[in-house]
């Protein structure tokens, strides 16, 4: 369960770095970068550690490298939890939670 828990950043931080690849407008995605702070350092670091932790995934494949595997994946939901905390002292934190609260409340 707690494992699950400290996944959680990782999944959202991965689900929102996919959903910028998709957003076409500039001023879009500049906005949206902003919102969830996209462009700072640690998510460059996150993207970096996803990156090589799925080719060692796959080399795992072949080659016997688990326990690799498995620090890449601590290391993941560590860089992301610490992107939650700096986005939680920044503010946006509230921000994601009162636009999730609009969109529930206001029905179309």
């Amino acid at each position: 369960m707690l494992s699950v828990l400290i996944s959680i950043p990782s999944l959202i931080l991965i689900w929102l770095l996919v959903y910028e690849c998709f957003i076409t407008d500039d001023n879009d995605k500049k906005e949206f970068s902003e919102l969830f702070m996209l462009d700072s350092p640690i998510v460059r670091i996150f993207y970096t550690v996803v990156v090589v932790s799925v080719i060692v995934w796959v080399l795992s494949f072949i080659f016997p490298l688990g326990a690799v595997v498995k620090t890449l994946d601590l290391v993941e939901n560590f860089v992301a939890i610490m992107w939650l905390i700096k986005a939680l002292f920044a503010g946006n934190v509230k921000i994601w939670i009162d636009i999730i609260k609009f969109k529930f409340t206001n029905k179309m």
